[in-house]
């Protein structure tokens, strides 16, 4: 993992996030509210103005999983958003709906999560400056229609300290569309998302450090380009991810082991089959969480691709013998299936977890009609063993703000063993430019 990493660095900073704690991946200006002046002085009017396509920042909010609900912030992290040395800037699209996932590496140490190197803008997108890789001038395209040329896709992976690595960065994929999750197993970087076509969408191997527009045509093996694909990681060995798309036979995938080469998977949970009618299975699974081998939650939008009404809710899967069973679905009543909607909350797009006894205590981030609707954090407890639904409700614990959307959760990294290899590779590789802590609250669980 060494490999493309800087070789340099400066001693690492105190640990700045909380085992236990649930990190919340935020699009919008926090950082403004937790620094009093970051990430305005650039822009032609104040935060508010974030519209949906624009580039905004990314931060990372944690929060305790256990205690009152609305509760601050335990610490408010914004990922840096300018170049700084072998680092590039990454923001995100205000309002993508498919973007913004955050997810922990094979080991604990590590958050993974994708996305733009651009500057944060209200008018467009704009160069970061001191490259030369970026287009100049500002461009009305919202971001994520941006190409990969002008506006190359960056991987970010950040440590218990909140050193940030950003090194790893294409231009030969997802152009007009966007990343939207990565996987840290081992020194492999597993990278996911969409993009113009069949030879730059899917699911891609590569390693931290890999940089294309500095040496093209290296460091990106394809593993499967026929359709985009969403969340990917590795759980027990294999290799998942999901997808949700018109007219293919979408849902959870599963490779025996982890490829390192085109391959294909086998579908293990059902999205979207394509058929119509009675035969049409029409799920719309994005995010997911593997509560032990044989339960697996299902994060489903309730706005499936394939147009009509979603499942909407939270899947509980069972594997019986080789083949995955779906218990139940844990909805909210407080959110809306009326997919003519503009607006509303039809189900969940982010979804993480942990196993206390016989209790699954699940956590998960709403989807929206509206693409830069406002959103929120959710908990609900189930009963492991269950396969029926018992009457669990969901609890909001917290709301996204005017200025900003929830996008992913994860649990925070595990700290580094130190000293150690990891201790130097990420040593000083961008501490936050925005890091605030507040009191800490808790949140109540519901059960």
């Amino acid at each position: 993992m060494a490999a493309g990493l800087l070789a340099a660095a400066l001693p690492a900073s105190a640990q700045l996030f909380t085992e236990g704690d649930l990190l919340v991946s935020t699009y919008g200006n926090v950082g403004n509210a937790a620094t009093g002046a970051a990430f305005t002085e650039n822009l032609v009017t104040p935060e508010s103005s974030y519209i949906d396509g624009v580039p905004t920042p990314i931060s990372l909010l944690e929060y305790s999983p256990g205690g009152s609900v609305d509760a601050s912030p335990v610490v408010t992290y914004t990922l840096p958003t300018a170049n700084n040395g072998g680092n590039f800037g990454i923001v995100g699209e205000y309002g993508s709906s498919s973007e913004g996932t955050i997810q922990l590496s094979s080991n604990g140490e590590y958050l993974t999560l994708g996305g733009y190197s651009a500057a944060p803008s209200i008018a467009g997108i704009g160069s970061p400056g001191g490259v030369g890789y970026f287009n100049a001038a500002p461009s009305t395209v919202a971001l994520a229609q941006s190409t990969d040329t002008n506006v190359p896709r960056v991987f970010a992976v950040v440590d218990a300290n909140g050193n940030a690595n950003t090194t790893t960065i294409f231009n030969n994929v997802y152009s007009t569309n966007n990343p939207r999750s990565a996987y840290l197993n081992g020194s492999s970087l597993y990278i996911s998302g969409q993009g113009s076509g069949a030879t730059d969408q899917g699911l891609y191997l590569t390693s931290v450090g890999t940089n294309t527009v500095a040496h093209p045509g290296t460091g990106l093996t394809a593993i499967y380009t026929m359709t985009d694909t969403r969340v990917t990681q590795v759980y027990n060995g294999n290799l998942y991810y999901s997808v949700d798309k018109k007219n293919k036979a979408t849902g959870i995938f599963e490779y025996t082991g982890t490829p390192s080469g085109l391959t294909t998977a086998t579908q293990i949970i059902p999205g979207n089959n394509g058929l119509s009618g009675s035969n049409l299975v029409n799920y719309s699974p994005d995010g997911y969480f593997f509560a032990n081998t044989t339960t697996l939650y299902v994060a489903d939008t309730g706005d499936p691709k394939n147009g009509g009404t979603g499942d909407g809710g939270i899947q509980k899967w069972s594997l019986n013998g080789s083949t995955w069973d779906l218990d139940y679905t844990l909805v909210d009543p407080n959110f809306t299936m009326n997919l003519t909607a503009a607006h509303g909350e039809t189900g969940f797009e982010a979804i993480t977890g942990e196993v206390v006894g016989s209790e699954v205590d699940l956590f998960a981030v709403s989807y929206t009609l509206g693409d830069a609707d406002p959103d929120g954090l959710y908990s609900i407890a189930d009963n492991l063993d269950a396969s029926t639904e018992s009457g669990e409700t969901f609890t909001e614990m917290e709301a996204s703000g005017a200025n900003d959307v929830f996008k992913g959760v994860s649990f925070a990294p595990t700290a580094v063993p130190e000293p150690g290899m990891y201790a130097v590779i990420f040593g000083g590789l961008g501490a936050a430019l925005a890091v605030a802590r507040r009191r800490r609250g808790a949140f109540a669980k519901t059960s």
